[in-house]
């Protein structure tokens, strides 16, 4: 009789630690994916962060040349406004990019530097505003300001952001990988002590690790693929179209007018602009088709087995598809438009964030165009080589 009560002792002793073994894996997977999750939300905070300081350059460069170069002086307000803008946000700026590089290292000696042309830039444009600023040193500052909010900011912004945005996606990448292989360990555990009590644990912790996983790949706002997983799986169909020797080609995609719309209607409505532009493009591509949020509103998409001029033919129903979509909003309808470059495969591109830069100057010569429109990579490079050689040879 003892001995019986003893082996009954025993085995549910031995349950109750190999619960207790399952619930401790539980937490601590869940801390890891946590981890990941938070890595992520801090990437996504510094990519928005970053993107708002852009546009707040660029509109900086675009106010001071329409104010000096197309003589608007009821931009100057505004102009003002924009800068105050740009001033205070270099405290968050530095906050929000240091407490990233706290998860994925990176160095911060890009992101003091550029906050010292941030300085710069905002002191220009103060000068430029000044009243007692006229003749030559105006026009000086005129070619500074639009050139720095043009290309050296921008370059700058990229070199202080993109090593911190790398180290953290590692960072999320690793912890992610623990927090599957964790669950991995809790689901293994919870079938081995499987019975009707433990069951509906094991269904929770894979709708969890579900719930990561999604999360980890798509962006908040749109449903689709995030700038992370973006580039991920761009960077796996570029590597197969090389050892496939199969072409490949990229899109880059801007709404038109984005920045108005906000303006005009509030941020809710330029973010249900950009849910209902998601769903039309989703729509036009096929499955094998990669399409994710850049950031802001730009969307871009990579294209297994198609050429350059392929691709222009696939962006050309992408924005018929935009422009039929039509958006009611406050008793207005407003027609949507985007701007769309074409990429192909070139062998100076590494990685697949170099096939979107390369779309990314075919957008620039679309809105250029006055958007709208489509505009092939090859076309637009070959329009910025022939107007460099005239300016050399008018030199």
């Amino acid at each position: 009789m003892g001995d019986k009560h003893n082996q009954a002792t025993q085995k549910t002793g031995s349950g109750a630690g190999a619960l207790f073994f399952v619930v401790l894996l539980v937490i601590v997977a869940a801390g890891a994916s946590f981890m990941a999750l938070q890595a992520s939300q801090r990437a996504s905070a510094l990519a928005t962060v970053s993107a708002q300081q852009k546009m707040a350059l660029i509109q900086a460069g675009w106010l001071v040349d329409r104010y000096y170069g197309r003589r608007e002086s009821d931009v100057l307000g505004r102009l003002k406004a924009v800068n105050a803008e740009i001033s205070t946000r270099h405290q968050h700026w530095m906050a929000t990019i240091s407490a990233a590089k706290s998860l994925g290292g990176g160095e911060m000696q890009p992101a003091r530097e550029l906050d010292v042309q941030l300085r710069d830039f905002v002191n220009r444009i103060f000068s430029f505003v000044a009243p007692t600023t006229q003749g030559e040193g105006r026009k000086s500052l005129w070619y500074a300001i639009t050139a720095m909010a043009d290309k050296s900011l921008m370059m700058a912004m990229d070199a202080a952001v993109m090593p911190v945005q790398a180290g953290i996606a590692d960072m999320a990448e690793k912890l992610r990988k623990a927090a599957m292989g964790l669950w991995g360990a809790v689901v293994l555990a919870l079938f081995w002590l499987s019975s009707s009590a433990i069951a509906p644990l094991r269904r929770q912790v894979q709708k969890l690790n579900d719930d990561m996983q999604r999360l980890a790949a798509t962006d908040n706002l749109t449903g689709i693929y995030n700038r992370a997983m973006l580039f991920k799986l761009g960077d796996m169909l570029l590597s197969s179209a090389r050892r496939h020797k199969k072409t490949y080609a990229a899109l880059m995609i801007e709404v038109d007018g984005f920045r108005d719309i906000n303006d005009k209607y509030g941020r809710a409505a330029g973010d249900a602009v950009l849910k209902t532009i998601a769903g039309s493009l989703t729509s036009v591509l096929r499955t094998s088709d990669v399409l994710g949020r850049v950031g802001g509103n730009e969307f871009g998409v990579f294209l297994p087995s198609t050429d350059e001029y392929g691709a222009s033919l696939v962006a050309e129903k992408l924005r018929a598809a935009v422009g039929e979509a039509v958006f009611a909003l406050k008793d207005n309808q407003l027609i949507l438009s985007v701007s769309i470059g074409a990429a192909g495969l070139k062998e100076t591109h590494k990685r697949s964030g170099d096939m979107l830069r390369a779309a990314e100057t075919a957008v620039e010569a679309a809105k250029a165009k006055g958007g709208n429109v489509v505009v092939k990579y090859d076309d637009a490079h070959a329009a910025l080589q022939g107007a460099a050689d005239n300016a050399e040879a008018a030199g």
